[in-house]
């Protein structure tokens, strides 16, 4: 009995130590276009979405990073991690980890997509078809939310097993009793 005890104690000891795995998805609404060309137009805007495994750190410059998925919007065309021919991600956070620089460009085999901030307070969202038509917005930058989608840790699990272990161990002593 007492060594049971020791191994509870022990799994219970190093289930503590393991970390909780979780997707991050950041999202990008953009304001309207201020300058369209048809098919184009100031209706139209730039936005969408990236997930990395985990959460950007406090205070990064500038990390080039390749995310699990994207898929981004100019009102005319998607671009996803599915059909994109050329991709480049770079984001900056602040103290509290939020995106507040960025430099976002995906390109298919006909248009591309890209959203701008940086340092200097320049801004740009600009989608475009090839030699067709595009949109763009200058200097109003749009809104970033971030969302964490928590998995069962593996301490959970093992906390779990380590119970229904315990039963087992019960149910099978009883057995032995009668």
């Amino acid at each position: 009995m007492r060594l049971a005890m020791w191994m509870i104690s022990g799994a219970l000891f190093l289930s503590a130590s393991l970390v909780a795995w979780a997707d991050t998805t950041y999202t990008y609404t953009g304001n309207d276009f201020t300058t369209a060309v048809s098919p184009f137009t100031t209706s139209d805007s730039v936005s969408g979405s990236f997930t990395v495994a985990s959460p950007f750190g406090d205070d990064s410059t500038y990390d080039n990073f390749t995310p699990i998925s994207f898929s981004f919007t100019d009102g005319q065309q998607a671009v996803t991690n599915l059909n994109a021919s050329t991709q480049s991600f770079d984001v900056s956070t602040n103290a509290s980890g939020e995106v507040d620089q960025w430099n976002l460009t995906v390109f298919d085999s006909t248009s591309f997509i890209t959203t701008q901030s940086y340092a200097s307070g320049k801004v740009t969202d600009f989608g475009g078809l090839a030699d067709i038509g595009y949109g763009t917005n200058s200097n109003t930058p749009g809104t970033w939310m971030m969302q964490t989608s928590v998995t069962p840790e593996p301490s959970s699990l093992l906390l779990l097993a380590t119970g229904l272990l315990g039963l087992a161990g019960l149910a099978w002593k009883r057995r032995l009793a009668f």
